[in-house]
């Protein structure tokens, strides 16, 4: 769970995290405002948790291991779509050419290079940053090795991280663990080794909550 003290209001079905500012029972039944959903990770015993939309939320496009050389409608379909009210993006590496970026100005653009990444991009990137939003310190990193440990061993890369932002899987992932949200966007372009394809949302208020969002229309 993120920071603050947990609720007490947890039922079969919905997943209560925790937030920064006490929340009033009446506020947690009040559904009459629009509602964001949030589906988690299978780990996680729910499927979906629903709370008000904040007018005050920053949302951060994440995207990674776009394995691309050269321009993609896809991309642009993804800066103008997916990503139109984001405020910035956060790419997580295997991008392979750094002008494949540009499809995101002027949105501010924070990226790290992965294991696939030429020394073009890798001499230009670092290998991990911790970027903080609204007070939130935000871990971003690709990973190497392995999927079926890679977030633990990726965790050990970081303290006091309230997020950790990775790819190299190709696989999306979406679930608190130990007080950290692991967020994973896949990738977008994958057509063979990933589940789907897909990029992601985070949206940062008094709490940080990501969402997973199935792309349409990748052809290789």
């Amino acid at each position: 769970m993120v920071k603050g003290k947990s609720t007490d209001k947890m039922r079969k079905g919905y997943f209560t995290y925790s937030l920064r500012e006490n929340r009033s029972e009446n506020d947690l039944n009040n559904f009459s405002k629009p509602c964001i959903e949030l589906t988690l990770c299978e780990r996680v015993p729910c499927n979906k948790f629903i709370f008000p939309a904040r007018d005050d939320a920053m949302k951060i496009g994440v995207i990674s291991d776009t394995h691309l050389n050269k321009f993609s409608p896809l991309l642009q379909r993804i800066a103008d779509t997916y990503f139109k009210d984001v405020e910035m993006v956060f790419h997580a590496g295997d991008i392979v050419d750094l002008a494949v970026l540009d499809v995101f100005l002027p949105k501010k653009v924070e990226a790290v290079a992965g294991n696939m990444d030429p020394a073009t991009v890798i001499n230009v990137l670092p290998a991990k940053k911790v970027i903080t939003v609204k007070g939130f310190k935000i871990g971003l990193i690709h990973g190497w090795g392995n999927a079926r440990d890679l977030e633990t061993r990726l965790r050990k890369e970081f303290t006091d991280i309230d997020c950790l932002v990775y790819g190299h899987s190709h696989t999306p992932a979406n679930h608190v663990s130990a007080g950290v949200l692991f967020f994973n966007p896949g990738s977008p372009t994958d057509s063979h080794f990933a589940p789907r394809s897909t990029v992601g949302v985070l949206e940062v208020t008094d709490a940080i909550t990501g969402t997973i969002i199935d792309v349409e229309g990748w052809e290789q």
